[in-house]
């Protein structure tokens, strides 16, 4: 048996049978909506949250974990001998990371190395599956955390939205402000740069934001043939499984697969939100 953990935030949108098999310990940000604070993943799925937004009248808000839930995830896998990799979400658009430092300064004398990803939803996902990987391989604790570190260059994520009012709302809108208020029938296409929700371009139709992100992941990907791709999206599942079969055709991917945004980041991203995360192996 292994004695190295690795820990994940709820954002990972990791498939559960994926979780179970590598034991990955899970931090849980929270969506704010009214009076109710709804821990992502156990109180509210991704399916309840966007039939809920459909008829809501106030928008939810969103919080990261909290330091107290770090220490309870941490401290046990501590007192067990157990070394710990920490991958989580971009600390430029949640506060993930600085809540999963700070609980690790309660632990000064154990291994527990924080990653952030510059990612997140399933690019980050990626990322935390390949370290998974890393570690049922038998690697070292010191290559592995290595080896996280490098995972941050080798993915990312592009992805259009119906609209930037929820990225806007939230204050994740980044460098695609640059769009915002233009017309209603223009289609913005982003893309995770740095940690930092950033603009590509703009396209006219919903056909053509699909068209336009197989051509950015082609470019990305640069002709390698050991990738793995994860279609997203927030409450638009049959355009994703178009977009899945055109990179099916497209590509030749190791591993694909369709996740729906889960629901703190479709707060920001709003419903009809589809995107690809990409991560080569090489």
């Amino acid at each position: 048996m292994t004695n190295i953990a690795l820990v994940t935030d709820s954002t990972s949108n990791l498939p559960e049978s994926f979780i179970s098999r590598h034991n990955i310990k899970m931090a849980h940000l929270v969506l704010i909506w009214g009076e109710k604070t709804l821990r992502d993943g156990i109180d509210i799925s991704g399916t309840e949250f966007y039939q809920m937004l459909k008829t809501a009248e106030v928008m939810p808000t969103t919080s990261q974990p909290t330091v107290s839930e770090f220490i309870d995830i941490y401290k046990p896998l501590v007192e067990a001998g157990t070394r710990i990799i920490s991958v989580h979400i971009s600390d430029k658009l949640s506060g993930t990371v600085h809540s999963a430092q700070q609980a690790k300064h309660t632990l000064p004398d154990a291994d527990i190395a924080i990653i952030d990803s510059e990612m997140a939803d399933a690019a980050a996902g990626l990322q935390v599956m390949a370290v998974a990987r890393a570690i049922e391989s038998g690697m070292e604790y010191e290559e592995i955390v290595q080896f996280a570190k490098e995972a941050r260059s080798r993915g990312g994520a592009v992805f259009a939205v119906d609209t930037l009012e929820f990225l806007h709302r939230g204050g994740r809108i980044g460098g695609a402000k640059k769009f915002f208020g233009t017309a209603l029938n223009i289609k913005p296409i982003l893309h995770l740069e740095d940690g930092k929700i950033e603009a590509l371009k703009q396209v006219r139709t919903k056909k053509l934001a699909q068209a336009q992100l197989l051509d950015e992941v082609e470019t990305c990907l640069n002709g390698r043939n050991d990738h793995h791709l994860v279609i997203m999206h927030s409450d638009a599942q049959e355009d994703a499984d178009k977009m899945l079969e055109q990179a099916m055709e497209r590509f030749t991917p190791k591993e694909a697969f369709i996740q729906q945004i889960n629901p703190v980041i479709g707060a920001h991203t709003g419903p009809g939100t589809v995107g690809i995360a990409y991560y080569s192996e090489s």
